[in-house]
């Protein structure tokens, strides 16, 4: 990542929050983001044409391989997400989707799969990195995080509350510092 850009990334989540109107302890739903800056997202079902070997092989027998897809169709911009992982996952998987389009990111390659009406993107690793990052803090930004660790609340607690993962909680919460800093304030 750019010097700079994981700065950038916990503005950029406080930022959007501000847009909408939510504070930065205030869950932001990928759904509100989404609809907010013109985002359509849709399942697989809602896909013309996918017949029901296709749902089934891409929510049932190989929903692991896939998270979620940007693609532009005449209508604009629609992220194609994977009902078939945990709503926590969903969250994520549509945050870093968007974090792809807020950080203007360009496809190293356009993909063309089977008979699909539209071309898939393929990012190149830098990007990803980057994408994970904002989507995180997008999900979790680090003043909703000392928030939460201010009020003591639990790990499921915080699961609930910012619909986030246990994993991503955790890594949030080594990224930042924050149990350290609370520690440090603990013990004065």
């Amino acid at each position: 990542m750019q010097r700079g850009f994981k700065t950038w990334a916990e503005h950029q989540a406080i930022e959007q929050r501000r847009r909408l109107g939510l504070g930065a302890n205030v869950p932001l739903p990928a759904t509100q983001l989404a609809a907010y800056l013109g985002i359509t997202i849709v399942s697989p079902e809602h896909i013309p044409g996918m017949t029901p070997e296709h749902l089934e092989c891409l929510l049932q027998r190989d929903r692991s391989s896939w998270s979620a897809i940007t693609v532009n169709v005449n209508t604009g911009t629609t992220i194609i997400h994977n009902t078939g992982h945990a709503r926590t996952r969903q969250e994520s998987n549509l945050m870093h989707e968007m974090a792809h389009i807020i950080c203007k990111h360009t496809p190293s390659e356009l993909i063309r799969v089977g008979g699909l009406p539209f071309l898939l993107r393929d990012y190149n690793a830098d990007q990803e990195e980057e994408a994970s990052w904002l989507g995180a803090c997008l999900q979790l930004p680090r003043p909703a995080l000392w928030w939460a660790v201010k009020r003591r609340m639990t790990v499921d607690e915080m699961v609930q509350y910012f619909q986030a993962s246990e994993e991503l909680i955790r890594f949030r919460r080594q990224v930042t510092g924050i149990d350290r800093q609370f520690s440090r304030l603990l013990a004065r």
